[in-house]
């Protein structure tokens, strides 16, 4: 069985912090879907594609750290491993 993980840990808030992030990528795009209309004017298209790259942005960073998260703790514990072996030779 696993000891219980800290409130602080920090897998879980990164975890948490991308689950707001997608969720509100879905909330917001869908907003901006049903805000769009053929009748729109060029400003307000211009606004829209505008705000739909900064979303999509906003999505691809959170994705980012999120791997960049699981990736230090792949390589640290694979580090402690290999450290471990060292030491019992």
């Amino acid at each position: 069985m696993d000891a219980p993980r800290p409130s602080g840990d920090p897998t879980r808030k990164a975890l948490k912090l991308f689950g707001v992030t997608v969720t509100d990528f879905q909330e917001r795009s869908q907003a901006l879907l049903a805000g769009s209309r053929s009748s729109m004017s060029e400003e307000e298209r211009q606004a829209l594609l505008r705000d739909a790259a900064q979303l999509t942005a906003d999505l691809h960073h959170a994705l980012q750290e999120i791997q960049q998260h699981v990736y230090q703790l792949q390589s640290d514990f694979l580090l402690d491993l290999v450290a471990r072996e060292r030491t019992s030779d």
